[in-house]
């Protein structure tokens, strides 16, 4: 009785031998593959506490698979890819492969970390698996070329500004700080070696209050860098206050005739440059700017301002409509603009462009006030108003936003980043009292 005694579950595990390789190939093997295989690659490199699971496998991993440990956090018994070329799956032998993978899973003892994936290899893909590849080179460099894209569109992004208008209904730059890259514009013009000038009108007490510091801060932000050279007409040589110059700065003073009202001397400065222009202003200067001479420079006043015609937009008007505009609307001036008509209102404090661009707007300004003045008539705001109707027929190329001609008095502006040019306070009581 005792030599014939029922055998367990553990004596028929012990009597029956372990399957040998050909028989587990035979198991997973699919009709039409060969019955020799290559000899299993293992790519375990386990810590010593995972010997266990490392034996099992060698002993149990069918032919033809190769086993690969892959760090992560994710799923268990999740096949995440591979590390090899030249991969060819065949869908009965990976069903098998799986069932084991199952298995294997749950002989680990950390399975939150590890996962194990198995894989069938071939010596050569198959011409579907090079197509996939293909196709993923393809979607990859699509993928490059996009990430290439955005990151333009965040340069330009960051170099444009959002939250202002830049560009006028005909397409005319309008210049923020944040719009232009000054350093590239100042090669530029450098290479062009271009000589700007810049013209200022001071005229009984404006001379001696306002003459010294616009030139001291003309001298310092004034197109710095570049050769320029200053205009100054003045009704007394010997009021001009002595300026040290900087370098490629020329200081040039011209005397003109004092006019009985302020108004007029207003007026008649368009004659004036025009003359100036005309005698040889431009054979001196590429490009030329006019400004009132109660103003400061605060900040570099550069070539990114430059242009065949250049307007300032007005600091108070800059974003109220065209109604609000104080355009001359007498239809019987010369400087007459409709209610339905008109872009910006312009300030005249500041003009510029090439020396023929702005000869032709002070001698079209200058014929408009000479009509009104031999029809007993003026403008509203004198030869602002001249200015105005001159841009309304001849739209300028550039426009500058408030940065570049500011009032204090209108309080903080959350577009104003930097201001170049900014009104002195206006103490008309004393300084048109002639």
């Amino acid at each position: 009785m005792g030599n014939c005694a029922r055998a367990g579950p553990r004596a028929s595990r012990e009597a029956s031998p372990l399957p040998s390789r050909g028989e587990w190939a035979a198991r997973f093997r699919p009709a039409h593959q060969p019955e020799t295989f290559p000899r299993p690659q293992f790519t375990l490199n386990c810590s010593p506490e995972r010997q266990v699971a490392r034996t099992k496998l060698k002993r149990n991993l069918p032919t033809k698979a190769s086993v690969g440990i892959v760090q992560h956090a994710g799923s268990r018994g999740i096949p995440l890819g591979n590390k090899r070329k030249r991969i060819n799956f065949d869908r009965k032998l990976w069903n098998g492969l799986l069932s084991l993978q199952s298995c294997l899973v749950q002989q680990n003892t950390k399975p939150g970390r590890l996962t194990y994936f198995l894989f069938s290899c071939s010596e050569k893909s198959s011409p579907a698996t090079r197509t996939m590849h293909s196709k993923g080179k393809v979607v990859l460099l699509w993928i490059f070329a996009f990430a290439v894209f955005s990151a333009t569109v965040v340069v330009y992004l960051d170099c444009a500004r959002m939250d202002v208008l830049t560009e006028t209904l005909w397409s005319a730059p309008i210049i923020w700080e944040g719009t232009f890259e000054r350093s590239m514009l100042d090669d530029y013009y450098k290479k062009q070696n271009v000589t700007v000038g810049l013209t200022v009108f001071a005229i009984g007490k404006y001379l001696d209050k306002y003459l010294k510091d616009f030139l001291t801060s003309a001298n310092t932000y004034f197109m710095p860098g570049h050769n320029v050279i200053f205009y100054v007409a003045v009704d007394n040589l010997s009021g001009v206050p002595s300026i040290k110059l900087g370098p490629h700065r020329t200081l040039k003073v011209f005397q003109v005739e004092k006019e009985r009202r302020w108004q007029d001397i207003s007026m008649m400065r368009m004659k004036t440059i025009g003359d100036l222009i005309e005698s040889h202003i431009r054979h001196e200067v590429d490009f030329l700017f006019c400004m009132d001479v109660d103003q400061v420079f605060e900040s570099d006043y550069g070539v990114e301002t430059l242009g065949d015609s250049v307007a300032q937009i007005h600091a108070w008007f800059y974003q109220e409509n065209r109604g609000s505009f104080t355009y001359e609307r007498n239809p019987e001036s010369a400087a007459y603009i409709p209610y339905e008509e008109g872009d910006y209102y312009y300030h005249a404090a500041v003009f510029g462009g090439t020396p023929q661009h702005i000869y032709n707007l002070t001698r079209e300004c200058y014929e408009g006030i000479r009509y009104d003045k031999e029809h007993d008539l003026e403008a509203i705001w004198h030869d602002e108003s001249h200015l105005n109707k001159y841009y309304l027929r001849n739209r300028p190329s550039k426009a500058l936003s408030p940065e570049y001609c500011w009032d204090y008095k209108i309080g903080w502006s959350y577009s104003v980043r930097n201001i170049k040019l900014s009104w002195r306070l206006k103490e008309y009581e004393e300084v048109r009292n002639n």
